[in-house]
């Protein structure tokens, strides 16, 4: 049996709990009023997951050679068969980009109608990233490569610097820079010139730096900070200094594996991390622990909120979609703070009232 504990809430995966389900094996299932909703349709390991920019599409990246499209309460409305591993939504959200173990990045309307193939590379693409401006689209590569598209024309350009895979793309709020993580534990970050061409800027490494294979990288909302994440199961955040170079800032410890997917929320005051410890850690945006969300069944391989700030998606290896609801997570903090303020007043009358009973008086004692 499965636990999962939401702050003082254990709800088990085979308890009475509301679901739903549909013809195409697709199932809801909510936790913990609704703190958590499990969304299963893939048959295995989704790599990535991301939200269009008015929320109301979460499209979904597997293993199991599908895209999934799903509204925003879950309903299954789409599947994109024959592409797996990666997804993005342009801006504007109209269009959706997939890349696959085929080499082949792919155009699809909103819809999930298919538009054509945008490039063919020479290996696995490990990663893609559309640039906020919709400008560009930044694909990391299998063979040590980053490469940027131009949707709008034939033309990209490959950037040769990295000496192992590069696992991870992340670009800048403003698109003016570009950050690859690579397997040789580097985080290089590529700035564009003058005449629209990328170059390396400066390179994340060092003493201070990941010890191992980095797996994520991810731009602060207002692009002042970096944050990367390794096999070495720690983050590093890396903060802008007064010259616009980025130095080593802080290393976030806690992880007991590898660790994923490291991402901002919205506003930049959460930093969510997932690892194949099983567990999610929400950090403040300046890296202080804020809680561990524990009970996933599998490795986490992917997170990433909602333009909103109020949902956490996560992708799982047993091909499960997992959504945190997190203004329901932090009406439970309240719950347990005020709880815990309760129990404190309550102590000593506890303690020493003569008409408290025996069993009353422990009523506060797994309170902390």
């Amino acid at each position: 049996m499965k636990l999962w504990q939401v702050g003082s809430i254990s709800c088990s995966r085979n308890a009475k709990i509301p679901a739903s389900t549909s013809s195409d094996s697709t199932m809801k299932i909510q936790f913990g009023s609704g703190v958590v909703s499990i969304l299963n349709a893939h048959s295995d390991r989704v790599k990535q997951i991301h939200f269009s920019g008015d929320d109301k599409i979460i499209a979904s990246a597997s293993r199991d050679k599908t895209v999934k499209l799903w509204k925003h309460d879950g309903t299954l409305y789409k599947t994109l068969d024959g592409h797996n591993e990666n997804v993005i939504l342009s801006p504007d959200s109209q269009t959706i980009v997939t890349a696959s173990n085929d080499h082949r990045v792919k155009l699809w309307k909103r819809d999930g109608k298919f538009l054509r193939t945008l490039f063919k590379n020479s290996d696995n693409i490990l990663d893609l990233n559309f640039s906020p401006n919709g400008q560009f689209i930044a694909l990391g590569s299998m063979d040590n490569k980053v490469i940027i598209l131009r949707p709008n024309s034939n033309k990209h350009q490959v950037l040769n610097k990295h000496q192992d895979w590069v696992r991870a793309v992340a670009w800048s709020p403003n698109s003016q820079m570009l950050a690859s993580a690579s397997d040789d534990n580097t985080v290089i970050l590529w700035k564009q010139d003058n005449k629209g061409e990328f170059h390396r800027y400066e390179t994340l490494a060092g003493e201070n730096g990941h010890k191992s294979w980095v797996l994520s990288v991810s731009f602060s909302p207002n692009g002042d900070k970096i944050a990367t994440s390794s096999n070495d199961k720690t983050v590093i955040l890396w903060k802008q200094n007064n010259k616009g170079e980025f130095r080593w800032y802080k290393k976030l410890k806690g992880h007991t594996d590898q660790v994923n997917s490291v991402t901002f929320s919205p506003n930049g005051d959460k930093i969510a991390t997932a690892s194949d410890d099983k567990t999610v850690k929400l950090w403040t945006g300046d890296g202080k622990l804020i809680r561990t969300l524990t009970g996933h069944s599998n490795y986490l391989l992917s997170a990433t909120f909602s333009g909103d700030g109020k949902t956490l998606a996560l992708g799982s290896a047993d091909g499960a979609i997992i959504l945190w609801n997190l203004d329901e997570l932090n009406h439970l903090n309240n719950l347990d703070s005020l709880l815990v303020r309760g129990c404190d007043w309550l102590h000593d009358y506890l303690k020493n009232n003569s008409t408290v009973s025996e069993s009353d008086r422990h009523l506060c004692d797994d309170t902390k």
